[in-house]
C-alpha cells in the first residue's frame, strides 16, 4: 500500500481510506466459499485517531530523508475474522448450541461442547450466564466432558471463535431461560413477568425473582426450580 501510495503521490493514510472493505460490505475472510458482510467497522475511526495520535502530519515524508540510517513512523492496517462460516450459504457451516438447566439448590448447568484451550473460553461462558440469570459466578457448572450422543454439536475452537459463537449460542439460550423463569414466576406471584425483578441476592448466594413494587416478597431461584419440578 506504502508503493502505490508514493506512486500515485497520495498520503498512505488516505490512500487506506479510501480502499477498505466497510460496513455493509461483502467479502471472502474464510476462503473463496464463505461469504460475509461486514456488520460493524471502526477502520476510519482508528486510522484517523491512530494517525493523529502519531502525528502522522508532522512526518517527513520518506522520500524527502537523506542519509544511510533513516528514522520515521509507518502505517499498517490488518483484519482477523471471528467464526468461520457466513450469513450466505457456503461449504463452511459455523454454530453452536448449548443446554442450561435450573436446580432446585439454586445452582445453573450448562452443558455443552464448546471447547476451553487455556483461553478460559468455559469461563467466559460461565460468566455469561451468570451474568443474564443474576446467578453468583461460583454456582453456574460447565459440563463439557461430552460428545454429539449427550449434547448439541459445537464447531471447534479455531478462527477466534469460542466466545464469539461459543458463548453467543449460550447467551441465547440463557437469555430464553431468563424468559422462561419469569413467565413461570408470574403464575406464582399472579403478576405480568414485565412487571418482575431478576436480581443476585449476595446474602442468600443465589438469584431471586421478586415484584418490582414488593421486592421483600421475593422467591429464590431454587424454590422456584423446586416448584416447576414438583408441579410439572
Amino acid at each position: 500500500m506504502d508503493i502505490l501510495a508514493e506512486k500515485l503521490d497520495m498520503d498512505p493514510v488516505e490512500l487506506r481510506l479510501k480502499n477498505f472493505v466497510g460496513k455493509g460490505d461483502e467479502f471472502w475472510g474464510q476462503g473463496p466459499t464463505v461469504r460475509s458482510i461486514i456488520r460493524s467497522c471502526g477502520v476510519e475511526e482508528m486510522l484517523i485517531e491512530g494517525a493523529k495520535l502519531a502525528g502522522w502530519k508532522g512526518r517527513i515524508p520518506p522520500s524527502k530523508k537523506t542519509g544511510d540510517i533513516k528514522k520515521g513512523i509507518g502505517v499498517a492496517r490488518g483484519f482477523h475474522t471471528s467464526g468461520t462460516g457466513g450469513p450466505n450459504p457456503g461449504e463452511v457451516i459455523d454454530y453452536s448450541g448449548a443446554t442450561i438447566k435450573i436446580n432446585e439448590d439454586g445452582s445453573v448447568d450448562v452443558v455443552t461442547a464448546l471447547m476451553d484451550h487455556g483461553g478460559g473460553t468455559w469461563d467466559a461462558a460461565a460468566k455469561v450466564v451468570a451474568e443474564v440469570l443474576k446467578v453468583p459466578f461460583e454456582k453456574v457448572g460447565i459440563y463439557n466432558e461430552v460428545d454429539t450422543r449427550t449434547t448439541v454439536f459445537d464447531v471447534n475452537t479455531h478462527a477466534t471463535r469460542g466466545v464469539y459463537c461459543g458463548c453467543g449460542a449460550v447467551k441465547y439460550v440463557a437469555e430464553k431461560v431468563k424468559e422462561i423463569l419469569l413467565n413461570y414466576a408470574a403464575t406464582l406471584f399472579k403478576d405480568l413477568p414485565e412487571n418482575l425483578e431478576l436480581t443476585c441476592d449476595k446474602e442468600l448466594g443465589q438469584a431471586v425473582i421478586y415484584p418490582r413494587e414488593i421486592p421483600q416478597n421475593y422467591m429464590t431461584l431454587g424454590e422456584i426450580a423446586e416448584h416447576a419440578h414438583i408441579t410439572s
